[in-house]
């Protein structure tokens, strides 16, 4: 104000002094215009008009330079008491010389730096972004702007780029032409804000999340009761239809029936549940209830809470709540239920009982069967298991015969084959009458969740009385059905083979009282004391086949040196060779003691050599034995005639005929060596073809107590 004081009394003086002189030049006439004198006085004029304007533009230059000092100075004080109050930075920047200069906080420069030196004060990105809009302004394309960077610490020294600072860029001072000649940056540290604010968003973010996604009902009022706001969980308790409609009815928390009476400036919070009526809340609202989709009783637990500050002032309303009408109407039915399931176990525990007592007055076992550990357990009743088996153990108490039966069944069980398993088997155990024990089971499979067996269960009885009785009945009526048999093939055997030779006999004995040739008559002795030999041969042969199918030929075994056994029944039997016909007898032992019935061996042994002899006409017959492994094998063969593959399978029955009909010797040697073999505990296997011969093995099984091989085996011929 004193600067432009000033200039009005300077122009002031000016005009006082020449008003007068334009005055006087007003007076004069025009004729004296141009006279020396005034001519002179209009040269004084002028060069007081100039002098007084030199004056005028040095006192304006002089009052502006004055005026900007003071106004710099009033700008540096203001700053420096801006900068001392705040904990603002400032610093200048000068697009000509392009330089940063840091202000103090007395509004002073303190350091200037250049732009790759001040660039280390903040993130290479920030300041790049920052000196684009330095060049912005400086271009007059925008007058300022704020953007927040990343520096380092409060003062300008190397450090971490870890405070975040808002940066004001504005211009400070243009030139005549108005271009910017100075911009000033403030820049203040607002990294305690930033870290303030990105808590509150995270707390929230929190409080969102929560509100939303909770699964019990949230509810938030302000201080004067109105509804902020509610989650899409009491939405859908209570069936609202949506949620910003309910929130823009401006409904408060007294316009519910249940809580029209509470002082929300007083209330000190609670808990409750109760049980009310949605349709009586709907219309206790009078409209300010939107439509609701849910209706009825409901039962509903809440927690209702006010939230106040320090000061205590009150903030707000919050309410958490669920609704329990399913979980008690849940309660009432588990409450039932367990009523109900009470009796049904007492029920079932005295079902139990009477199944256990009729367990154990029955002797019936349950068992289980599990396949992944192998293991069988019998239980004696519901609860109590009585043995744990393992299948070794198992296949153990089984008696011989039925072992192969018993792996089979585990077998099956092993294989998880879903179906119904039924079996009995005899043990090597011994009830109080002193026989083996019969044990039947029924198993069942017992099905998993996905569709395959997870065990077995069943029942095993102990059938030993019934089953003794059953098989001494069988043995009973096998033995009748055995005798009967026998009796039928002894007579069918006899109205066959003895019709033929008896028949002869008596035609021959007729000749006799005939008309004959009394030279023919030696001729008929001799066919009938043929046939007789051949009768007497067939009845001996049949009887003695009957006797070995009834089992009434004991076998007494002794210790016997089969090499000798061997070698003189092998004789016996080829005395009947034809002529031309040859004998081996390959004997390799020397010595082979054995525990065996000598006569039946020799049977054997005489009646195979007897057939090969009866069916070679020429060749050889060979006779020879082994023994390996507690077995002795037999052999017999011949280049005799040999049978048709169709007629081998019937060579060891009874009265059998070769190709062309005939009996094979007696008919009966074959059928009594298969018998005698059988009952031995051997086999015997025939090989044979048309024109090539007949081979006949028997494998007995026995125990040689002695064995001595001979050095060279020389065969008898």
């Amino acid at each position: 104000m004193r600067i432009k004081t000033r200039r009005i009394k300077l122009l002031l003086t000016a005009a006082s002094l020449l008003f007068p002189l334009m005055a006087r030049a007003q007076e004069e006439n025009m004729e004296t215009l141009f006279d020396v004198s005034h001519i002179m006085a209009y040269v004084v004029a002028m060069l007081l008009m100039g002098f007084f304007c030199l004056i005028f533009y040095n006192r304006l230059i002089v009052f502006r330079a004055l005026d900007n000092r003071m106004r710099s100075r009033t700008q540096n004080m203001q700053l420096a008491m801006i900068l001392s109050n705040s904990r603002l930075r400032v610093w200048l920047f000068n697009p000509d010389l392009r330089t940063y200069s840091l202000l103090s906080k007395d509004g002073n420069v303190q350091e200037t730096y250049m732009p790759l030196d001040f660039s280390r004060f903040y993130e290479r990105d920030d300041f790049e972004r920052m000196r684009q809009d330095l060049t912005s302004i400086v271009h007059n394309h925008m007058k300022q702007t704020t953007i927040v960077v990343r520096g380092n610490a409060s003062k300008y020294t190397s450090g971490p780029m870890d405070h975040t600072l808002e940066v004001t860029l504005r211009v400070f001072e243009r030139n005549e032409e108005g271009r910017p000649t100075t911009i000033i940056g403030l820049e203040r540290d607002i990294t305690e804000e930033m870290k303030q604010q990105e808590h509150v968003d995270k707390l929230m973010m929190r409080y969102q999340t929560v509100f939303k996604s909770s699964d019990i009902d949230l509810i938030y009022y302000d201080k004067d009761g109105y509804l902020v706001d509610i989650n899409e969980k009491a939405c859908q308790t209570f069936g609202v239809k949506s949620r910003s409609a309910l929130l823009s009815h401006k409904l408060t928390i007294n316009d519910m029936d249940p809580f029209k009476d509470i002082d929300i400036n007083t209330f000190a919070g609670y808990r409750l549940t109760s049980s009310f009526n949605i349709d009586q809340i709907r219309k206790s609202g009078q409209g300010k209830v939107p439509d609701i989709t849910v209706s009825g009783k409901m039962i509903y637990d809440i927690v209702m809470n006010p939230i106040r500050n320090e000061q205590g002032v009150l903030i707000g309303l919050y309410t958490a709540g669920r609704d329990i009408t399913e979980m008690v109407e849940t309660f009432h039915r588990q409450k039932e239920s367990t009523r109900r399931l009470s009796e049904a176990t007492k029920s079932i525990e005295n079902y139990v009982n009477n199944i256990n007592y009729s367990l154990q007055t029955s002797q019936v076992r349950l068992m289980n069967y599990y396949p992944d550990r192998h293991v069988l357990e019998i239980n004696s009743d519901l609860s109590h298991t009585q043995y744990k088996l393992t299948q070794v153990r198992c296949i153990g108490l089984v008696s011989e015969e039925h072992r192969r039966q018993a792996r089979g069944l585990l077998r099956r069980m092993d294989r998880r084959e879903n179906t119904q398993l039924n079996t009995a088997v005899r043990t090597i155990m011994k009830d109080k009458k002193g026989y083996r024990v019969w044990l039947t089971f029924n198993i069942f499979p017992i099905l998993g969740k996905d569709g395959t067996v997870s065990h077995y269960f069943g029942m095993c009885r102990n059938t030993t009385e019934w089953m003794t009785t059953q098989q001494q009945l069988q043995e009973e009526t096998a033995k009748a059905l055995e005798t009967e048999r026998l009796k039928d093939a002894f007579l069918l055997n006899m109205s066959y083979e003895i019709r033929t030779p008896l028949n002869t006999v008596l035609g021959f004995a007729q000749l006799f009282g005939q008309e004959h040739d009394p030279a023919d008559e030696p001729l008929f002795a001799d066919e009938i004391k043929r046939n007789a030999n051949t009768l007497l041969t067939l009845v001996n042969e049949s009887l003695y086949l009957s006797r070995l199918d009834a089992h009434m030929i004991e076998m007494r075994p002794s210790d016997t040196d089969f090499p000798i056994v061997f070698d003189s029944y092998c004789r016996i039997g080829m005395n009947t060779l034809k002529p031309g016909v040859r004998y081996i007898i390959e004997n390799p032992y020397e010595h082979l003691l054995m525990s065996i019935d000598e006569q039946w061996i020799g049977q054997i042994v005489q009646r195979l050599c007897t057939n090969a002899a009866f069916h070679t006409n020429e060749g050889f017959v060979r006779a020879k034995y082994e023994y390996h492994q507690g077995m002795l094998t037999i052999s017999i063969d011949d280049s005799g005639n040999g049978v048709a593959k169709e007629v081998r399978s019937h060579m060891f029955d009874r009265f059998a005929t070769d190709n062309e009909g005939n009996h094979c010797s007696s008919g009966l040697d074959l059928p009594i060596v298969k018998e005698l073999t059988e009952q031995l505990g051997g086999s015997v296997e025939c090989q044979s073809e048309r024109g090539k011969g007949t081979t006949i093995w028997v494998n007995i099984p026995c125990e040689a107590t002695s064995i001595e091989k001979k050095k060279e085996i020389l065969p008898i011929i």
